[in-house]
């Protein structure tokens, strides 16, 4: 099986519970903070790697409100820079950088719009099937990093670092190998790539992503680095909606190799 093959069998047939549940950008916050406290519980260890990040919470951006519509809201409380998403599907997200200069009105027409839409019938990504659709707001992450690591068969594989608006890219997705951080020569859906410097806190980024992709065929670990503090951001089951085109090609097999679908799957 291809590539292509391997993950459109995984969209369509792997959809257990959990993976919903792990969609949902408001549940997703409970778990992770449940099994990052197991796994540091179970090694401690790796309590030097984590510096002074040693709870579960301190790996989820802090929640400031949830609601059942944009309507709900009451913006007077909210601080002057935030983020507002839905929960139920990609993408759907506004940071608000200073509230002084939102247009309120506008902003609960968009959250409400996209409250109205089902992901699922769209794009065919069944773990966004029976989410309550919810309105969250969380805290503003300014100087973010974004960094997404690829996990096949529980195990980070490649890690790729995020850049918006930077030259010459003008958005830049890099691609390094997890085991020792090697820029790799191959892009995802023609974004271009950049070199970029190794993160002081690879060990911890990796750590975190191996502890949250153990049970999975595979998943894109998102996390944010701030300043050297890691933040779970979300975990994507399906990219793109498993459309992923790599160049050069012979990247579609060294990425299928990785990954293991038989049929005791």
């Amino acid at each position: 099986m291809t590539l292509g093959e391997k993950l459109n069998w995984i969209k369509h047939h792997d959809n257990f519970p959990i993976k919903t549940t792990l969609t949902d950008k408001f549940k997703a916050k409970l778990w992770v903070r449940k099994t990052l406290d197991e796994q540091i519980r179970q090694h401690p260890e790796q309590l030097d790697c984590l510096g002074d990040q040693i709870s579960g919470r301190d790996y989820v951006v802090p929640l400031l409100g949830v609601w059942n519509n944009a309507d709900e809201i009451d913006f007077d409380l909210l601080p002057e820079s935030f983020v507002l998403k839905t929960n139920h599907g990609c993408g759907w997200n506004i940071r608000v950088q200073d509230k002084g200069t939102l247009d309120i009105t506008k902003t609960k027409e968009k959250l409400n719009y996209w409250m109205s839409k089902d992901w699922a019938a769209n794009n065919g990504e069944l773990q966004y099937r029976n989410i309550p659709h919810r309105v969250i707001a969380e805290e503003y992450l300014a100087g973010l990093t974004e960094i997404q690591v690829y996990c096949m068969d529980g195990m980070p594989r490649y890690i790729g670092v995020i850049e918006y608006g930077t030259v010459p890219c003008g958005t830049c997705r890099s691609f390094y190998n997890a085991e020792n951080f090697e820029l790799q020569p191959f892009t995802i859906n023609d974004i271009p790539y950049s070199d970029n410097p190794k993160p002081v806190n690879l060990a911890k980024l990796k750590t975190i992503a191996q502890w949250l992709c153990s049970e999975f065929k595979f998943v894109r670990v998102d996390l944010y680095d701030v300043d050297g503090r890691v933040y779970f951001g979300e975990m994507t089951f399906s990219p793109n909606a498993m459309s992923i085109v790599i160049k050069p090609d012979e990247y579609h097999t060294i990425f299928g190799n990785m990954l293991t679908i038989n049929d005791s799957t």
